[in-house]
């Protein structure tokens, strides 16, 4: 209930999501953009492109 991911797909594509879990335990479940990767920039997590 407080913790847990999810996939779904809506009119602009796929998507992925995962919620109370730290970045790392997050990591496999989410699928990110092609050409895009996940950063910390000290305070949160930022989607970024390669």
């Amino acid at each position: 209930m407080f913790r847990g991911y999810g996939a779904g797909s809506f009119s602009r594509g796929p998507m992925s999501f995962a919620y109370g879990l730290t970045a790392e335990e997050a990591g496999p479940y989410l699928k990110l953009p092609e050409g895009k990767k996940l950063t910390h920039n000290g305070s949160e997590l930022e989607l970024v492109n390669l």
